[in-house]
């Protein structure tokens, strides 16, 4: 697991992969998911935040969905799921500016309202709910598959979150540190949503996604 300074929260690679020194010719390595899991529990954690798709569980680890959380589960471990596709990164809040730009007709508008509002943003959603387990004391780590692409993305927009004065290419130099490579946040997309969430939340309170006064550092 890698240890971040935002208190007790890491990241680490879905349990059953064999997450080796990273490189770009680098293979998947099946692992065993069971000891994997025990592991984490045996390191105290508490909270499992999953951003990779439902079928990679069955696919890298074997398990389905309900039996890796089930595992989880019965280590004391809480499962927090949000379903982010390969390569990509969480949605960010679309406003009623940018909806109007994009040239939709009024029905079509209201629809994509209707679904926002239904199911808040992704990325402001994680934000909110790592900001709860940190001030809790919890001991937190996220995952994608390698958690070199979205769970690296995720950690660098949390780092800005918390620290308003990193600017994008400071907090991904800072998140590739921790990771110990530069393969860390590996697509355009997920190079893009990071400078386009420092210019989302610019005009924002930063307050809303701060950790705890004086966070544990594990």
């Amino acid at each position: 697991m890698n240890n971040t300074n935002l208190g007790k929260l890491g990241l680490c690679s879905c349990p059953g992969l064999l997450n080796t020194r990273p490189s770009r010719s680098s293979k998947t390595i099946q692992g065993n998911p069971t000891t994997d899991v025990a592991h984490l529990s045996a390191q105290g954690i508490t909270d499992v935040f999953v951003v990779c798709c439902f079928w990679e569980i069955t696919h890298y680890n074997g398990w389905t969905n309900s039996e890796y959380c089930t595992a989880l589960q019965n280590h004391g471990i809480t499962v927090h799921w949000y379903e982010v596709q390969e390569a990509k990164a969480p949605s960010l809040e679309v406003s009623w500016s940018s909806l109007k730009r994009s040239g939709l007709d009024q029905i079509a508008t209201d629809l994509v309202l209707f679904f926002l509002l239904f199911r808040p943003q992704m990325c402001l959603e994680i934000h909110k709910d790592l900001t709860k387990c940190l001030a809790l004391g919890k001991t937190t780590v996220i995952h994608s598959r390698k958690s070199l692409g979205r769970a690296a993305t995720v950690l660098t927009t949390y780092l800005m979150c918390c620290h308003p004065e990193l600017k994008p290419d400071i907090a991904i130099a800072h998140t590739r540190s921790i990771t110990g490579t530069n393969l860390s946040i590996q697509t355009v997309k997920q190079y893009n949503h990071i400078h386009e969430f420092n210019n989302h939340q610019e005009p924002m309170d930063r307050s809303r996604a701060s950790p705890s006064p004086s966070p544990i550092h594990y």
